[in-house]
């Protein structure tokens, strides 16, 4: 399909959308900074989602816990990975992206990156941002856990109205 270059097709908004994606097993891999089913991981993933029998209650779970458990640091690229920042409890918005899609994946939601240049409207200032979505039942929902204002399917500490799409990822490599 489309996504596998990178190429963006004109349904794509990188925040809550309809899933056009047949296959999605690219979305559930492990990549190098994303580290699917690794045992910490696989840990808490397994303690968040006991007893939750719906895939949204999972992910909101999940959203929920990297929202309030790991706080943002202001730095460039990628410096923990997902393994690293769930130990060090800070990140970027790369790390952060990182370890809410491995425990995406590990508890078997497919979940992708996504990266844009967004303006943010408490520091006034446009940067290159990167942010997660996650399948749930035929939907793509946008988390971005950098904000303890935002919460699963929205968005606030950026304007999602004028925002510069770059591109939807099942890894990246900054």
């Amino acid at each position: 399909g489309s996504s596998d270059s990178g190429a963006l097709s004109g349904s794509d908004s990188g925040l809550n959308q309809k899933n056009t994606v047949s296959d999605v097993s690219q979305y559930l891999k492990s990549t190098t900074n994303c580290q699917v089913g690794n045992s910490a991981i696989k840990s808490i993933v397994n303690s968040l989602t006991s007893g939750l029998t719906s895939d949204l209650a999972k992910a909101k779970a999940i959203y929920n816990y990297v929202r309030d458990a790991v706080s943002y640091s202001f730095y460039y690229d990628t410096k923990y990975g997902a393994a690293g920042t769930l130990s060090a409890k800070t990140g970027n918005c790369v790390d952060q992206a990182h370890l809410v899609i491995a425990m995406f994946r590990t508890a078997g939601l497919a979940a992708r990156y996504v990266h844009g240049t967004c303006y943010f409207t408490s520091s006034g200032s446009t940067y290159g941002h990167v942010w997660a979505q996650v399948l749930v039942d035929g939907q793509w929902y946008v988390c971005d856990c950098t904000s303890s204002r935002n919460s699963f399917g929205y968005v606030v500490n950026w304007n999602t109205n004028s925002f510069t799409l770059k591109g939807i990822y099942s890894g990246i490599s900054f």
